[in-house]
C-alpha cells in the first residue's frame, strides 16, 4: 500500500449473478453497486491525486476518491494463461458493466 500510496489493486472475479462489489456510506447512506462480466475489477483509492478545489470550494487530497474499474488483468496480453483482451477480425465484444447508486 505504500508504493501506490493506498490500494491499486486488480481482483479477480468468479462469474456470478448479481453485484460484483459494492460500495456504502454510514454517513450519507448512498450506496453503490457494480455488476459486471469483465473477468476483473480494479480498485484504485487515487493516492497520486493532485490537491485540489473542487465544487464549492472543498479540497480534494489524496485518497479523497474511489474507483472500481472493470476490465481484463493487467498485463493479460503477455500471460497466456489469462482471459485474453484480443478482439480479432470478426470476433464480438460482449461485456457489460452496470453502477447503481442508491439513497
Amino acid at each position: 500500500l505504500a508504493v501506490t500510496r493506498g490500494y491499486d489493486h486488480n481482483f479477480v472475479l468468479a462469474p456470478s449473478p448479481g453485484p460484483t462489489a459494492r460500495l456504502y456510506s454510514p454517513q450519507t447512506g448512498i450506496t453503490m453497486e457494480v455488476e459486471t462480466s469483465m473477468p476483473g475489477l480494479q480498485l484504485y483509492t487515487a493516492g497520486f491525486l493532485d490537491e485540489r478545489r473542487g465544487k464549492g470550494g472543498v479540497i480534494y487530497r489524496p485518497r479523497h476518491a474511489v474507483c472500481l474499474e472493470s476490465q481484463y488483468y493487467p498485463d493479460a496480453i503477455h500471460h497466456s494463461a489469462f482471459p485474453s483482451p484480443v478482439l480479432r477480425n470478426g470476433e464480438w465484444y460482449d461485456h457489460h458493466t452496470c453502477y447503481r447508486f442508491y439513497a
